[in-house]
């Protein structure tokens, strides 16, 4: 994909460990990186590392620019929605039982 930050100095302004495999040797590192705060130009890139050298393995990453961000949070916002329904019916239907 084409970028429209390359050669822009970017400065990391959150990370967030969201995995840790079992063995502790790898995760999944996610950061929030601003390139430009005027344009309002941020990143949040997911990376997979390796713990015990503490580097980025290979060439595992993927990066969202703003706009996509927006969309995943939206997303991520109707699983959220969908699992406290289902948590509500499921309690639903336990009481119902247990009442019965």
């Amino acid at each position: 994909m084409d970028s429209d930050w390359s050669g822009r100095v970017a400065v990391e302004k959150d990370e967030v460990v969201l995995r840790v495999t079992h063995g502790g040797r790898q995760e999944i590192v996610a950061k929030f990186y601003e390139i430009d705060a005027e344009r309002k130009l941020n990143l949040v890139t997911f990376t997979k590392w390796n713990t015990e050298k503490g580097v980025p393995v290979g060439e595992t990453y993927f990066t969202f620019r703003r706009d996509e961000v927006e969309n995943l949070l939206t997303f991520l916002a109707n699983i959220v929605t969908f699992i406290s329904k289902a948590r509500r019916k499921s309690i639903y239907r336990t009481q119902s039982c247990v009442l019965s």
